[in-house]
Formats: C-alpha cells, sequence, structure tokens
C-alpha cells in the first residue's frame, strides 16, 4: 500500500516546539507560532511573502466519530468553506514509513482565490474524542520551496492521545460509507470517496476556428494609434463574427484586451505544456500557450465530455480560454479527469503490454483512459483504471509495463512542477 509519509532523518535546523492540548508540533524558526481564535496553532513565516501568506493552522473538533467520518467530514468541508474548491487527492498517512496502519488521512484541495489558487493540504486524525487537523496552505509558486518544509512539520507532530485510541479510530467503521473493495486490499477501513468526486469538467470558453486565430494574431501585428486591428479585408466575414463572438475583438474590429493577450500568448512557439487524453476511441488534447498578458488554453473537450456523447472534437475549432498562471495546474487537473482515489498498488496484478494496454483504452465496455503530460522536456503517462484510480505507466521492461499507484496528489504535483519550469524559461515567442 502506499502510505504517504515523512523522512524522519530530514533535519531541520533551530527546531522550535508548541504544546497545545492536542499535539505537539515542532517547526523551524523560520515560522512564528501564534493563537487565533478556534484554532489551537497557527504558523506563518517570519518573512512577509509577497501576495497570499502561507501558512499552517492546527484546530481539534470534540468528536468520537472514527477516522473513516474524521475524513469524510474534512472532505465534505473543502467546499463548503472555500467555493470553487476542487479535491485533487485522498492520501494514506502515518509517520512511521514502516506501518500497516494507516493513522491519518492526507487530504489535498485546492480553491481560487482571486488572481491565484491555494491549495491546502490537510492531514486529519481521529483520536476517539477529538478529530485533529492540521491544514497547510500555499499558492502553487510556493509549493517548490514549502512543500518539503510542510511535510517536515506534519511528520514531527505527535498528538497528546494515547497511540492505541488513535489505531482503534484508525480501525472502527463509522457513519461513512466505505470502499469495500479498497478497504479489503489495506486491511482497515476506507471511506468511499466516489461521492466526493468534484463535478465532471465542462468546456465553456469560446470556440474559435484556426482560420479566425491566424487573422486575430495578424490583427496583432497592426498597431495603429495605439491600438491594433483586423485588416480591412477580414471585416464584415464569418471570422471577424466568430472573433466577435468570442470577446476577440469588438464592434469596429479593434482587439479588445482579451483579444490581444489571446493573441500574443499564440504567437509563442513553446507551449507551456501538452495533454492529450484518450478513451475508448475518443482523443482529446490540450496545449496550454504563455504571453506577457496571461496563459491561453487551446483544448478539446475533456475526455469526459466526448465519452458522454455531449460534445464533439473537431482539430480545427477548440476551445480557448484566458487564464492567470497560477490557475494552470489546477484547469489542466480538471479537465483531465483527476479525482480522489486511493493509491494502492495491486501487487498481484500483472503487468501489462503496450498491446494490452491500447486495447484497453479502446474497449467499449468499462475502458480505460490514458493521460500523456508533456512540458519543459518532462513527461508522465497514466492510466486511470476503472475502480482502481490512477496508475503511471512506465517505460516497458522485458515488454510489459508495470503500473505504479503514486501518491494520489503527485499528478498535480507534476503539473505544477512542469508550469514553474516553463514559465521560468519563458515563452519563445514569434509575434513582433
Amino acid at each position: 500500500m502506499k502510505f504517504s509519509t515523512t523522512d524522519q532523518r530530514t533535519p531541520a535546523p533551530e527546531v522550535r516546539e508548541a504544546r497545545t492540548p492536542h499535539a505537539i508540533v515542532r517547526y523551524p524558526d523560520s515560522f512564528a507560532a501564534s493563537e487565533y481564535e478556534g484554532a489551537e496553532l497557527v504558523l506563518t513565516l517570519r518573512e512577509q511573502q509577497p501576495g497570499f501568506q502561507p501558512n499552517l493552522v492546527l484546530t481539534a473538533v470534540e468528536s468520537t466519530a472514527p477516522l473513516t467520518d474524521a475524513s469524510a467530514v474534512a472532505l465534505l468541508a473543502a467546499g463548503r468553506q472555500h467555493p470553487g474548491a476542487r479535491v485533487l487527492g485522498v492520501d494514506l498517512w502515518d509517520e512511521d514509513p514502516d506501518a500497516t496502519l494507516a493513522r491519518a488521512r492526507r487530504i489535498t484541495f485546492v480553491y481560487p482565490a482571486e488572481t491565484t489558487d491555494v491549495v491546502v493540504t490537510k492531514s486529519v486524525w481521529a483520536t476517539g474524542t477529538h478529530h485533529v487537523h492540521l491544514s497547510a496552505s500555499a499558492t502553487p509558486a510556493q509549493l517548490g520551496a514549502l512543500t518539503p518544509v510542510f511535510s517536515w512539520i506534519a511528520g514531527q507532530l505527535r498528538l497528546t492521545a494515547d497511540p492505541a485510541d488513535v489505531a482503534a479510530a484508525a480501525r472502527a467503521v463509522g457513519a461513512a460509507p466505505v470502499d469495500a473493495g479498497a478497504s479489503t486490499r489495506v486491511g482497515f477501513p476506507l471511506e468511499d470517496l466516489a461521492r466526493f468526486a468534484p463535478p465532471a469538467f465542462t468546456s465553456t470558453a469560446p470556440v474559435v476556428s484556426a482560420a479566425a486565430l491566424t487573422e486575430l494574431r495578424a490583427g496583432a501585428s497592426r498597431i495603429r494609434g495605439g491600438s491594433a486591428s483586423l485588416p480591412r479585408r477580414m471585416r464584415g466575414t464569418d471570422a471577424a463574427a466568430e472573433l466577435a463572438a468570442a470577446g476577440f475583438i469588438d464592434e469596429t474590429s479593434t482587439l479588445t484586451p482579451t483579444g490581444t493577450a489571446v493573441a500574443y500568448a499564440l504567437g509563442s512557439r513553446r507551449p507551456v505544456l501538452v495533454v492529450r487524453a484518450r478513451r475508448d476511441g475518443h482523443a482529446a488534447v490540450l496545449v496550454a500557450f504563455a504571453g506577457p498578458r496571461g496563459i491561453v488554453v487551446t483544448h478539446d473537450p475533456s475526455i469526459a465530455e466526448l465519452h458522454a456523447g455531449t460534445a464533439t472534437a473537431d482539430p480545427e475549432r477548440r476551445h480557448h480560454a484566458l487564464i492567470v498562471p497560477e490557475h494552470l495546474p489546477a484547469f489542466v487537473a480538471a479537465w483531465s479527469g483527476l479525482a480522489p482515489f486511493w493509491p494502492i498498488d495491486d501487487p498481484e496484478a500483472p503487468a501489462v503490454t503496450t498491446a494490452d494496454l491500447e486495447d484497453a483504452v479502446s474497449a467499449d465496455t468499462a475502458p480505460w483512459t490514458d493521460v500523456l503530460i508533456q512540458g519543459s522536456g518532462m513527461e508522465r503517462y497514466d492510466v486511470i483504471v476503472p475502480g482502481r484510480g490512477w496508475k503511471r505507466v512506465p517505460p516497458p521492461a522485458d515488454g510489459a509495463h508495470q503500473l505504479i499507484a503514486d501518491p494520489s496528489l503527485a499528478v498535480y504535483a507534476f503539473l505544477v512542477e512542469v508550469c514553474a519550469r516553463s514559465l521560468e524559461e519563458g515563452p519563445v515567442s514569434s509575434a513582433r
């Protein structure tokens, strides 16, 4: 089974310690401890950060319900407390990497906050008398530096409750529905995550043809009097009507701020990332381009929409969404269909050949979905197996692929890393 854990040998310089009624928390002195109403402990960086201030918050709620219920309540609270929140994953957590019982859950969700996203990783325990939460929050841009620190702090936390009571709460069944198959595979109760799946992605960005976008880019290069407009020959054409309907030009055929941003981003010759998804004969593509005024995501309807028959893909007519860079990882996660699943290896499951994998993706009944993410010289290939969640597919060995159950946060973390690297390299633009 896959536990999300922390290497206890990782040193933390100048460690401080805070004792609360329900936990002992160790943390590096780059953080300052304080108390707020409703929280036992709040940790914030001593050095002020631009924009969102990363933080860790420890809370405890009185409850005798077991861990499965504590996790279910926390999952439901994510959307209620943060409108637009999307649960990215739920991982089994224990400070002991050799444990056979996960005494905590590690829930990760993301929610929009103005021009950024905030990623929350919430560790949840049940003690028999209380539900204890440690919530670590940061933006995608801050995760690279802070994730190791957040993980170290969570791994160092020690509950004040009797360990036997914590173990008993992890083994008990409560009111939350249980995933019978996953529970059998790990040997202790696991809550049913299907009821916490986020809504299926719906394509709402305007659809614009490749021909119309070519004219938009041509217009962006025609700056007269401080504004850009379509060539006269294009005014009144079907392409101009498309661009106007998308909000990319105004009634005078002048490019709007959105249209200008889209044109400049599409002038980049190197995409931030490319994603391809396939299922039962359908294929969908998403490509993100960076410009000086935002990220343009050019995409087909999601594979879920294509599979359901609610949309069709046309490579000459794709959706075009203009978003801020911080929203890109969550956008791609939603389009790809990332939803919480139990990252449990199937040791008895045979490796699959490339041919078998292709057959499973194209099957008419219970097809698999494969998702290929590429960017900045990096690549990740996964399959989504019905009832088993996401499995990473490494290159074949002896003609067959092993299917690896990474922690569920791994897919989103990879998206964050790809986006960060690509944006650090900067766009290569052909627009002038």
